[in-house]
């Protein structure tokens, strides 16, 4: 009997130790969030064509079987850089969207035929995961404190990393 019992002890041991181990994913919405941060910059949201299909792939290496939702933009105007992507990834594939976006992100970064204005957003875009949940952010508002004459390059690079930060703040608190 004292053998079953300790058996049995063992057994939800482990199980226990199992369910404590996986890690749960919250669901949010992205269309909620995505408005929540189009809000928060207002006209300076720049990002306002929509990216689909075969053009997530060409850009950032994204296949249809990799996520479950995407939303993705970038801006009209070649000129600017400013860029959203939220994805839902498929089961098992959070990691490769994660991947395909930081490699995307290192290609940004490292490609010198850049406007000057935009080296700084570019500088300061980031990959944040949360789960099966993997965003790029690289966002700014568009005023005189991040354009205007005499800015140094170290100011211009603490105002873009600011200016992103605004949301992953909004993308945090989705996932608290």
């Amino acid at each position: 009997m004292k053998r079953i019992l300790c058996a049995l002890l063992a057994l939800c041991m482990i199980l226990s130790l199992t369910a404590c181990q996986k890690e749960e994913t919250k669901t949010i919405d992205l269309n909620a969030l995505h408005t929540e941060i189009k809000n928060a910059y207002g006209d300076s949201y720049l990002p306002a064509a929509p990216m689909e299909g075969t053009d997530l792939n060409a850009r950032y290496g994204l296949t249809s079987d990799m996520y479950t939702e995407i939303i993705a933009e970038f801006p009209m105007i070649s000129v600017n850089v400013d860029e959203f992507v939220a994805i839902h990834a498929a089961e098992g594939k959070a990691e490769d969207v994660k991947s395909a976006l930081e490699t995307y992100q290192k290609a940004l970064q490292e490609n010198t035929m850049q406007y000057p204005i935009n080296v700084p957003k570019i500088q300061a875009s980031q990959v944040i995961s949360h789960g099966d949940y993997i965003f790029f952010v690289m966002l700014s508002f568009m005023d005189e404190t991040s354009t205007g004459e005499g800015i140094t390059e170290e100011e211009a690079l603490k105002k873009a990393q600011e200016d992103n930060q605004t949301a992953i703040d909004i993308i945090n608190r989705y996932f608290e």
